[in-house]
């Protein structure tokens, strides 16, 4: 019971980064944006190191749009990385030798 009470679940963190992705495309769509150029400039805000801006930001709401593009976007990538290495498989390694150190096999061995 206490692993589950320490699991992060994949899923809700994709919803949310999605969320921060269609809000953000919206915003910049708002800003006279297409929404070619208002996805590129997301996708390449958050998944980059970014490369330039597709429009110039030019006014204090395009600032603000792209400053929270860039906390949210690359806090969401880091959160989603996380959930998804705790179901990888050498997550589960680890927690197997614990389990076994718990259980009273002091060598540290994982046996089956």
């Amino acid at each position: 019971m206490e692993l589950l009470a320490h699991r992060t679940y994949p899923g809700v963190h994709c919803r949310l980064h999605a969320a921060v992705i269609v809000l953000a495309t919206a915003a910049y769509m708002g800003a006279g944006w297409s929404f070619a150029d208002a996805s590129y400039m997301v996708l390449l805000t958050v998944y980059t190191v970014g490369y330039g801006e597709v429009h110039p930001i030019t006014t204090p709401y395009l600032h603000s749009v792209t400053v929270a593009l860039m906390i949210l976007g690359c806090t969401g990538m880091i959160l989603l990385t996380g959930a998804l290495v705790q179901f990888s498989p050498s997550h589960s390694c680890s927690r197997s030798s614990r389990t076994a150190r718990e259980s009273g096999n002091r060598t540290g061995l994982i046996t089956m």
